[in-house]
């Protein structure tokens, strides 16, 4: 056989192989909204041992309680996502090979009472954090100690749950601390996903972030309530408007 069709016949594979993989990194849900006032069971995650992922939710943070850690959510023997105790500083967490962490301060001024979007996409040693669909903090999780590598732990199998809010005990193990209050915090979260087989791209992360967070299901929940706009003349109603 001519080796120029074979060497095409390699690369069509490979393109459709590429392609394949593409088109199926959709995101999958993992949970639609939780209040984290509340525990919160834990989900099972896709493709659990992949090295080659990303995680994104909106988060909402109602009250501030500087006794307890935040965590937005974990997986234990994997990484942990969290705001500091005392500062509303948001950080990532990674397990290493060797069973130590590294982290990465994504931002030291997370808002509060504000829907935020975010994204924690992981490319083997690479992590990339997004927030309200802008590339934020990169970094290369890797060290090398007298010849040895150290780059992000594979991650556990299927029996290991993801965890939203502080649900998982195991999860705190990667916290610099021998004590964790594991009080509820007060805050929320809504559509929580998962990329199941290789990180995101910026347009992802930007449609994943335009298509909102879903609050205005909540309105549904309003029941008997509606919402009516009255235009005042001389302080006497001359119209009202009735917006639901």
């Amino acid at each position: 056989m001519n080796a120029v069709v074979i060497i095409l016949g390699i690369i069509i594979v490979f393109l459709v192989y590429i392609l394949y993989k593409f088109f199926t990194n959709t995101a999958k849900s993992l949970q639609a909204q939780a209040n984290l006032n509340y525990q919160v069971s834990g989900m099972k995650v896709y493709n659990p041992e992949a090295t080659r992922y990303a995680y994104g939710i909106w988060l909402y943070v109602n009250t501030w309680n500087s006794n307890i850690y935040h965590v937005v959510f974990s997986r234990a023997n994997n990484m942990i996502l969290y705001l500091d105790k005392t500062t509303p500083t948001l950080i990532c967490k990674m397990t290493m090979s060797d069973s130590t962490s590294q982290s990465i301060t994504i931002t030291d001024n997370f808002p509060l009472q504000k829907w935020v979007n975010i994204v924690i996409s992981v490319d083997n040693q690479f992590v990339d954090t997004y927030l309200d669909g802008k590339l934020i903090q990169s970094k290369r999780f890797y060290s090398n100690t007298n010849g040895v590598s150290v780059m992000p732990k594979t991650p556990p199998d299927e029996n290991t749950l993801v965890f939203v809010g502080n649900s998982e005990l195991t999860a705190y193990k990667t916290l610099d601390t021998a004590s964790v209050n594991l009080s509820n915090w007060d805050a929320y979260i809504t559509k929580f996903k998962q990329w199941s087989s290789g990180p995101v791209d910026p347009q992802t992360v930007w449609n994943y972030y335009m298509d909102g967070n879903g609050s205005l299901s909540l309105l549904s929940s309003l029941g008997n309530y509606g919402l009516n706009l009255q235009i005042l003349k001389d302080n006497v109603e001359s119209n009202k408007i009735q917006l639901f």
